[in-house]
C-alpha cells in the first residue's frame, strides 16, 4: 500500500494512514514525523563582540558566523579579513554559529574590520544541516550584517611619522605635523626632546589637535 503525499514545502509534517473498508473506518495509525529539508544552510551576519576602538598587536578580537541553520558539528568555514589575514571559524558541537579568533599582527592596518570573503573548508568539514545538506553559497553579508557595517573597530599597528618642524619666532613652541592624529591621552611631554646644537632643552608642556602636537619650550630656542 502506498500514496503521494504530492509536494511539500520545507519544514516537518505529521503523516498518519487508515484504512477503509465497506465504509467503515479504522482508527488512525501512529503519527510519523517527516521532515523536508532541501535548503542547504548559508551564512546570515559575520560579527563581533569586540568593543569599537583602536587595537594594535597582540590583541585578540573574536569573530562569529552565524548560520540560517543548525550545522554538524566540526563544521568549519574559512573567512578573509580586510587586513589579509585569514582566520577559521568552526564549532565543536551542532550550533547555529561558528566562532574564531583573530590575532592583530604586526603590519595589519584596517580603517574599519570587516570580513572581505570566505571559502568552504574541507577540513575539519564544511558545514552541513541535519538533513546532510552542505554548505555551497560563500555570498558575503553586507551592511548591519558584516563586522564593519555594525562596529566601528580599527586596527592600526604603523607607528606615525613626522612630516614637518617649525619654530615660532620667539623660539619658545615647536609646532610638529605628522602622517596620522596623535592620540591626546598617551601623549605627553616626556615623549619628545628637542635641542639646538649640543645643547637639550626642556619641553615643558605639549598640546595635541589631530596630526598636529605643539611644544612648549622651558627656555626659548635661540639659534
Amino acid at each position: 500500500t502506498g500514496c503521494d503525499l504530492g509536494t511539500l514545502v520545507d519544514g516537518v509534517w505529521s503523516v498518519t494512514a487508515k484504512q477503509t473498508a465497506s465504509g467503515i473506518d479504522s482508527a488512525s495509525t501512529a503519527a510519523l514525523s517527516v521532515t523536508v529539508d532541501t535548503t542547504s544552510p548559508t551564512v546570515t551576519t559575520f560579527s563581533s563582540t569586540k568593543s569599537n576602538g583602536t587595537y594594535v598587536a597582540g590583541t585578540t578580537i573574536n569573530i562569529t558566523a552565524t548560520l540560517s541553520e543548525t550545522v554538524a558539528a566540526l563544521a568549519s568555514i574559512t573567512v578573509t579579513l580586510d587586513t589579509g589575514d585569514t582566520v577559521v571559524l568552526t564549532t565543536a558541537t551542532a550550533s547555529t554559529t561558528l566562532t574564531g579568533t583573530y590575532t592583530v599582527g604586526t603590519g595589519d592596518n584596517s580603517a574599519d574590520l570587516t570580513v572581505s570573503s570566505y571559502v568552504l573548508t574541507s577540513a575539519p568539514t564544511a558545514p552541513t544541516d541535519a538533513a546532510g545538506k552542505a554548505m555551497t553559497s560563500t555570498t558575503l553579508p553586507t551592511g548591519a550584517n558584516n563586522i564593519a557595517g555594525a562596529k566601528a573597530i580599527v586596527i592600526d599597528t604603523t607607528a606615525p611619522t613626522l612630516s614637518s618642524a617649525t619654530a615660532n619666532t620667539a623660539g619658545t613652541q615647536v609646532t610638529l605635523t605628522f602622517n596620522e592624529s596623535i592620540n591626546s591621552t598617551t601623549a605627553v611631554a616626556g615623549n619628545f626632546a628637542v635641542s639646538v646644537g649640543a645643547t637639550s632643552i626642556t619641553v615643558s608642556s605639549i598640546s595635541v589637535s589631530g596630526s598636529t602636537v605643539i611644544l612648549t619650550l622651558g627656555t626659548p630656542a635661540v639659534i
